[in-house]
This record gives C-alpha cells, sequence and structure tokens, in this order.
C-alpha cells in the first residue's frame, strides 16, 4: 500500500484514530495534556539523538504516531468539555421565566408535526452564541421564518432529548456533532419579531439559497419538481419529502440529493473545459487552476455555504491545488485536508457525510489509476466509458461498509443507476444553473422553466423506475463498530490484492475475513424474552420479543414506525406479527390492566400490579388507585401532556411510582 509512505498519510490516521476513540473513553483534559507534553519531550529528545548517532531510530517514529494519536485525543476531549460547558451554563444560569432572543440561522428539516430550524439564542446570563434546535409546530397558516430574522420568546429551553426506544437513532448525538446543545419547542405564536439587524455572511449565503429555492417553487408547479431540483441543484433538502429521499437512496445515487464531491466535481469539469483557452496564455496553467478553483467556491457560496459544501470545496482545492504545482499526490492532498478540516472542528469525524466523502475519495485515487490500467480498450471514447463504470463500483464498494453499518441496506442497481442517472445529473446541473440565472433576469421567459421542469420529470422517472425494480435492495443484518472495523480492513486488503496482485496479501485477506465472520458472531444481539412498552407519538404500542420472533400489540394498524424497523433489523427479527392491543393481560406473573377510559372499574380484575393510562383516558384516578391498588402508574405518549401532569401529581399524592415513556423512554417489564 504506497500511500502509507507518506508520512502526513500515517500521522493522519494515528491522528483521526485518536478523534475517534476519544468519543469512545472519558479520558480527564488534564491528563491527556500532560501525556501529549511528555510525548513532545520524548520527541525532541529522540530527534537529537538520532542527529548525533546519524542512524535512524524507530523509537522516533512510534513516540511521534503516539503524540499524532494523543493529540487527537486531547483535540477531541477540548471540543468535547467546551460543549459539555454550554449545557451546563444553561442548567445553571436559565429560568423559564427568562425572555430568550432567537435569531435564525437555517431552516433544517420540515416533519408532520414540526418545522426545525438551526438557531442562535441569547438569553440573561448566558454564553455567546449557542446553538439551539427550534421546532415550530405547524398549522394550516403556517409560514416559514426568514434566515437572519430575529424574535423573542418565553417557550421552554432543555438540553436535546435522547432516543426514547430500544435501537432508536439518537439525535442527540447526531446535533451534538453540529454544535446544537439545546432544544426549544414553541408555536408561532408564542414569538415576537424584533427589529432585524444586518445578516452574517454565512446568512447571506444561506438568505439567497432559499430566494433561489423560491423561485424555483413559483416556477415549477408540478408537485415535488421544485423540492427535487432545489436539492439537486441548491443542497436545499428541507423540505424534499421523505418518500423521495427513500427512492433515491433504493437506486443507490442519495448521494446527488446533496451538494457534495460529485456535484463540485461537475462544475471543476465544466470550467475547466469552459476556460481551456487560458491555458495558451503564459503562466495559462495556473490561471486556469485558480479560475477553476474560484468556479468551485462560487458555487460551493451560491448553494448556501453548507458545512458539508464547504467541507467537501477544501479537500477539492487541496487536490487540484496539489496536482497544479506537481509536487503532491493525490491521497496526501487529501490528508492535508483532513488535518486541517479536523483541527478547525474534530466533530467533523463522526459526521457520516464527512466519513463517507472522505472514504470514496480515498478509494478512487487510490484505486482508479490501476483500473484505468487494465482498461480493454484504448480508444478515448471507451477508456472514459471503462473510468466511468471503474468509479462508480470502486466508490460504491469502498463506501459499502459504512454504508451498510449506518443504513443497513445495499442498493443493488448501483451501477445501473450511476451509469444512467450521474450523467444527467451533469446536464441537470449546468442546466440548471443556467435556467435559474435567466429566470433571475427574465421571469416572463418559459423556455428556462419548461427546461427545469422536463429535467425534473425525467429525472424523477427513471429514479422511480429503477426503484421499482426486483429486489432493488438487499437489507443486511446488523453487525457493530469492531466487524465494521474489521471489514474497512479487508476492503483495504482487498484493494492491495487487486491493485498489485500481491499473492502476500491473500493469506492475510483469509485470515481477516475468518476474524470478521467470529467478531460478527460474538457482536451479535443474544436472544431475547421481553414486553416493552415504546414511545410512539399519538398511539399506544407494545413490543413482545420470543428469540427471533416479534408481536406488535397496538391500537392503530398504521405502517412500521422507524423505531419499530430499527428494533426488528438491530435483533435480527426473522417473524413479526400484529395484534390489538388487550385491555387486559400477564407477563411474567405481573397483572397489567391497559385503561383508555372506556374500561370499567367494576370488572372484577382486581388488584393488578400495573396500570398504563393510554388515549386521555378521562378517570377520576384516585378511585381507580382505591379499587385496582397498582403498584406502578404508566402512561405514553398516546395522551395530551396537560393530562400526564395530572396523573403525574395524583400519583405523587397516593405515592405510587409514575412513569412516562415521552419523558424517560420506553419502559421495559421485568
Amino acid at each position: 500500500m504506497e500511500f502509507l509512505s507518506f508520512p502526513l498519510v500515517r500521522l493522519g490516521l494515528f491522528f483521526l484514530g485518536g478523534i475517534l476513540l476519544g468519543d469512545h473513553f472519558n479520558f480527564s483534559l488534564s491528563s491527556i495534556a500532560w501525556s501529549c507534553f511528555s510525548l513532545l519531550l520524548l520527541l525532541c529528545t529522540s530527534k537529537v539523538a538520532k542527529l548525533a548517532t546519524h542512524h535512524k531510530k524507530w523509537s522516533f517514529s512510534t513516540i511521534a504516531y503516539a503524540l499524532s494519536f494523543g493529540c487527537g485525543l486531547l483535540l477531541f476531549s477540548y471540543t468535547n468539555e467546551g460543549f459539555r460547558s454550554i449545557q451546563k451554563h444553561h442548567l445553571k444560569h436559565y429560568q423559564p421565566q427568562n425572555l430568550v432572543n432567537i435569531e435564525i440561522d437555517q431552516l433544517l428539516s420540515e416533519t408532520a408535526y414540526y418545522v426545525n430550524y438551526k438557531v442562535r439564542l441569547n438569553y440573561s446570563g448566558s454564553v455567546k452564541d449557542i446553538k439551539a434546535l427550534l421546532k415550530i409546530k405547524k398549522r394550516k397558516d403556517c409560514f416559514y421564518f426568514q434566515v437572519g430574522t430575529k424574535w423573542q420568546t418565553k417557550a421552554t429551553i432543555q438540553t436535546v432529548e435522547g432516543p426514547k426506544n430500544p435501537a432508536d437513532f439518537n439525535y442527540a448525538k447526531y446535533l451534538k456533532y453540529q454544535h446544537i446543545a439545546l432544544s426549544i419547542k414553541a408555536d408561532a405564536s408564542q414569538l415576537l419579531l424584533l427589529p432585524n439587524s444586518k445578516l452574517s455572511i454565512g446568512q447571506h449565503f444561506k438568505f439567497w439559497q432559499n430566494h433561489w429555492a423560491l423561485l424555483l417553487q413559483k416556477t415549477l408547479t408540478k408537485p415535488g419538481h421544485s423540492e427535487l431540483l432545489a436539492a439537486l441543484l441548491l443542497g436545499y433538502k428541507a423540505q424534499l419529502k421523505p418518500e423521495t429521499k427513500s427512492q433515491f437512496a433504493q437506486a443507490g445515487i442519495a448521494h446527488i440529493l446533496a451538494v457534495s464531491g460529485l456535484h463540485l466535481g461537475i462544475i471543476a469539469l465544466f470550467a475547466s473545459w469552459i476556460l481551456g483557452p487560458f491555458k495558451r496564455l503564459p503562466h495559462g496553467r495556473y490561471i486556469h487552476g485558480f479560475c477553476v478553483l474560484c468556479s468551485i467556491w462560487v458555487f460551493a457560496l451560491f448553494s448556501g455555504a453548507s458545512t458539508s459544501v464547504l467541507r467537501a470545496a477544501t479537500m477539492f482545492s487541496f487536490l487540484i491545488a496539489g496536482k497544479l504545482i506537481g509536487r503532491s499526490h493525490g491521497i496526501n492532498s487529501l490528508f492535508v485536508s483532513l488535518w486541517i478540516l479536523l483541527l478547525i472542528d474534530p466533530f467533523y469525524a463522526f459526521q457520516v457525510g464527512f466519513q463517507l466523502s472522505y472514504l470514496a475519495v480515498f478509494f478512487i485515487l487510490w484505486l482508479l489509476p490501476k483500473w484505468t490500467a487494465y482498461s480493454p480498450v484504448s480508444h478515448p471514447i471507451g477508456l472514459r466509458f471503462w473510468q466511468w463504470i471503474g468509479l462508480s463500483i470502486i466508490a460504491q464498494l469502498g463506501t459499502a461498509p459504512l454504508s451498510l453499518y449506518y443504513f443497513h441496506e445495499f442498493p443493488t442497481y448501483f451501477l445501473l443507476s450511476n451509469l444512467i442517472v450521474v450523467p444527467l445529473i451533469g446536464s441537470a446541473l449546468i442546466g440548471g444553473l443556467l435556467c435559474l440565472g435567466l429566470l433571475a433576469f427574465w421571469p416572463a421567459f418559459e423556455l428556462p422553466s419548461l427546461g427545469l421542469n422536463f429535467l425534473a420529470e425525467a429525472l424523477g422517472g427513471i429514479v422511480e423506475w429503477v426503484g421499482q425494480l426486483p429486489a432493488s435492495t438487499i437489507t443486511m443484518p446488523y453487525f457493530g463498530i469492531y466487524t465494521l472495523t474489521i471489514i474497512l480492513l479487508s476492503s483495504l486488503l482487498l484493494g492491495y490484492h487487486f491493485a498489485w496482485r500481491s499473492k502476500r496479501a491473500l493469506p492475510l485477506l483469509v485470515f481477516v475475513i475468518i476474524l470478521t465472520a467470529c467478531i460478527w458472531h460474538l457482536e451479535r444481539p443474544k436472544v431475547k424474552h421481553q414486553l416493552i412498552l415504546s414511545e410512539q407519538f399519538g398511539q399506544t404500542t407494545l413490543w413482545q420479543i420470543n428469540g427471533r420472533s416479534l408481536a406488535v400489540f397496538s391500537t392503530d394498524s398504521i405502517n412500521e414506525s422507524y423505531s419499530l424497523k430499527n428494533f426488528k433489523a438491530l435483533n435480527l427479527i426473522n417473524t413479526s406479527s400484529r395484534n390489538s392491543l388487550p385491555a387486559y393481560f400477564k407477563y411474567k406473573g405481573q397483572r397489567i390492566l391497559v385503561v383508555d377510559g372506556s374500561y370499567p372499574p367494576d370488572n372484577g380484575i382486581k388488584p393488578v400490579d400495573i396500570l398504563i393510562l393510554t388515549q386521555n383516558a378521562k378517570v377520576h384516578l384516585s378511585r381507580w388507585i382505591r379499587i385496582y391498588s397498582p403498584k406502578l402508574i404508566l402512561c405514553d405518549g398516546s395522551s395530551y401532556a396537560n393530562y400526564k401532569e395530572c396523573w403525574a401529581r395524583t400519583a405523587k399524592k397516593e405515592r405510587l411510582p409514575f412513569y412516562d415513556t415521552s419523558q424517560q423512554g420506553a419502559f421495559v417489564f421485568e
């Protein structure tokens, strides 16, 4: 693996390892700092000894790698401690009656019940520039807040809630890696608009991104077209429907819905072709390269200057600059950009987009030249087609371990999708940007809108067709972080064997594959026998797991929730069934009564061990407690908050334990 010959690559891998492992260990910041200082002194001593003896010292390299690992650990711990201090400061100084000033920074997403914004907030005694998640309840007359506007409210601020059900997506950790520490739920009527101030530089770019998205919405009247093209051209995915995202994921081209390295690569190739005559000028090679870099950054800023876009632009800038000066290897340039981005923010290393983009570019830079060397054709057009096939296969298979780890699905027809759709993306991106420019200066001209409608129709039709093909996705079983590490190592060994035909890699590859199977077997979820009252908004749902089978008892026959799908994947469920929720049942000797207000209190079933209050049950709880003498009272997400508060007060008065799944998460019956 020749890329390991570069010192920056080796040091970068240890630095990245320190950051990643920092999230799994809770070392004190002072102890890590002293360890790094000691390693630095040892490194200086080893360097002096190396210069004095004029011999290579293995100790110098070992200490350098250890110091790089320690610096990564130190940087993560310092950033993580700063994030925790914001939450501690909030818990110490925040009072519910305080007026809070909110500045809208970005529209994040839209769900069935809320519109989510990233905001900056300030209240009495707070530290400066606290990032928070603002959840505005949707109504019929709901409007979208403009980026940069300031509002004032007394809505409650709290720390971001963790997962409520087993195997739920950890949204709190996801927001943490974006430095969002707090959460606010409010109704639009609770916010008072404040006089506007000047927009920041970043908010200017987001403002224009919203402006272009609104222009698309006014121009394209067919449902879904404006949202699709806003995501494709501008990286504006806030209003994109989940069904559309699912279709693109099944086709294996979900990456085109976010402005990424693919989009910047298309812009760079187009700009390089248009600006080709500059190469004939004196020093034209450098002028041409500088103009291509400028085009990348102009598009990155035009598309909203989001963190992911700026990250991809930085990575491409180093790759192009390294190629321009002719003294830098592509992978070396890639790791230089990795160093700089992680020094700016070590939380980047935990963002899925960051991991997938760097892994894809790494495998392309490493293996695509070897794939090109094995081309069966020499004609330029055939060679380009062969390279495009190789790029699609290498990028998809290189990122497959991470994709399977996070999403547990693999698109079967990814090569077909990439060969058909991605070339269309190039035309759609360039043509769409030109059409947007024409619409901005000539709104009455119909030709641009016809072109945009055609692009959206063609793209949506092809993706829908690919998604409807039989077995369009393969669902993979759950595996843990250790299995992922071994699979990534296997990918490197397989790539090394493919590229250099090294027979030495085969025995090691066989050993690693056997080790992967053993570790995956050890990481397999243990067989469980449990009954769980899950947290589901608006309904009561019980999950009864018996080995690899699951019985779901629910008050509603709606489709499977995201939580339930994840739970089945995590526990390797083979069979499942849906049943109506019983009003009374027994589990492990415990008598459980489900109360929705319709069950009479004088039914002869008494006493009971657990009382479950659901569906806003209008009951006299004190009377029910006297009749049934429960030992525990439960409630779930099917009831309003004011009902649950009243029940909690009654339970406290009667000196009974009270459990609310919306606050404490799913309840596991023991």
